[in-house]
């Protein structure tokens, strides 16, 4: 057993517990919102796309892309992408 990783596992479990009791809707509602936002020239995005799907990115692009892409890569896409993990 690993006494540090048991204590930090219960520490996740406590916050986790205590965010869903005094933040329960904020949490249910933030989890509703899209993994993007598109207008005709842009992509509004956490951190980023499939760019090798190309016209299909949004079907080609995994969640975990959406929300984990790192690090971002940089260069010519039909659209601008702005994403959260790029400064």
């Amino acid at each position: 057993m690993n006494p540090g990783k048991e204590k930090s596992d219960k520490l996740v479990k406590y916050i986790r517990e205590c965010l869903m009791k005094n933040h329960g809707d904020l949490i249910r509602w933030y989890k509703k919102l899209p993994l993007y936002y598109k207008t005709d020239t842009q992509i509004f995005v956490h951190a980023g796309i499939d760019e090798e799907a190309e016209e299909y990115w949004h079907v080609g692009t995994s969640d975990e892309m959406f929300i984990e892409k790192y690090p971002p890569t940089k260069g010519k896409f039909y659209m601008d992408i702005i994403a959260g993990h790029v400064s």
